[in-house]
């Protein structure tokens, strides 16, 4: 796994739709097609709710899913619309916060790299995708990144909380509008998970609410390191609320600290190897971020329970 999306070359990934791949709009969908005209196959699994599996295999083997031990939030196409994310972030931030209410006040770009999700999208909007070009334009450019459960980005490659170790809880506002952003193609969703017509949000951009990036549902020769599944809010008019340091938060962050404590354990007891993410039944990878290893299960575990003391809450309503 990956610390950075700002040093992570799409390679693989951005080639075949990138260099040899054309574009169509059906139903509101823009489907990246194949250098045949056809759409490639998705074999990502979909509409489940996840869950931390429990290993019943022997040592050195695979984990088998044979059990659910406890349900974690977990997003796919059939569910990207979710009002409620978390967001990690500096103390410095959140001190500024405190004299400023204003969220979103930085850009992709001002460490010189737009990263993945901002390169994925300009190449597609070099290739004639109308979506991506929408969603690339300078009114979303000040944004920040966010996930379902405060397991996303809490450790990465070795380092605990990358972003810095205040979580902000953001929730949407509910006329808001999700953008999927997957392999192959981007489409757009109302906050039923109803699918809408391009022409919605273009017609009305001050929905837009927040882009949903998962490339990571294609195995095979996609299947390589970079994979994200996360969200980007880039709209400070869609926020309804956040939030730091609340009683609600730090719930979420024991309840969460307890699962993926409870699965570290099993793993540790269980001696096995975690399945690979393009199995069928490997659904364990949805809740977080990115590939999931062994050592960075153990790595999140120890975060959570490290989760410092935040400061006073703060509750900011827009």
């Amino acid at each position: 796994m990956r610390v950075s999306r700002r040093s992570f070359a799409l390679g693989a990934l951005a080639a075949p739709f990138a260099a040899a791949c054309g574009s169509s709009t059906s139903a509101g969908t823009e489907t990246i097609t194949g250098p045949d005209g056809a759409a490639p196959s998705d074999s990502g699994v979909s509409g489940s709710d996840g869950g931390v599996l429990v290993p019943d295999s022997g040592p050195g083997q695979v984990c088998a899913p044979a059990t659910l031990v406890l349900a974690l939030p977990s997003v796919d196409a059939s569910n990207a619309a979710q009002r409620v994310l978390y967001s990690w972030t500096t103390e410095a931030q959140i001190a500024e916060l405190r004299q400023n209410p204003t969220l979103l006040t930085r850009t992709l770009t001002e460490n010189g790299d737009p990263g993945t999700l901002w390169t994925d999208l300009q190449k597609r909007g070099a290739n004639g995708s109308y979506s991506a070009q929408f969603l690339t334009q300078p009114r979303y450019a000040k944004n920040r990144f966010g996930w379902v459960t405060p397991v996303g980005f809490a450790h990465v490659n070795g380092r605990d909380f990358p972003y810095g170790d205040r979580l902000l809880k953001i929730t949407l506002r509910p006329e808001s509008i999700i953008a999927l952003v997957r392999d192959f193609d981007i489409l757009f969703v109302d906050m039923n998970n109803q699918q809408v017509a391009f022409e919605v949000p273009n017609g009305a951009p001050e929905r837009v609410g927040a882009i949903f990036y998962d490339n990571g549902q294609a195995c095979g020769e996609f299947n390589a390191p970079g994979t994200y599944r996360e969200y980007l809010i880039p709209n400070e008019a869609m926020i309804e609320s956040w939030e730091v340091g609340t009683a609600a938060i730090q719930t979420t962050v024991q309840q969460t600290s307890k699962a993926i404590d409870d699965f570290d354990a099993i793993l540790t007891r269980g001696n096995c190897i975690l399945p690979d993410r393009c199995q069928s039944d490997a659904v364990f990878y949805r809740p977080f971020a990115l590939e999931i290893s062994r050592t960075e299960v153990s790595g999140i575990s120890r975060a959570l329970r490290a989760f410092p003391a935040q400061g006073a809450p703060l509750v900011h309503k827009l």
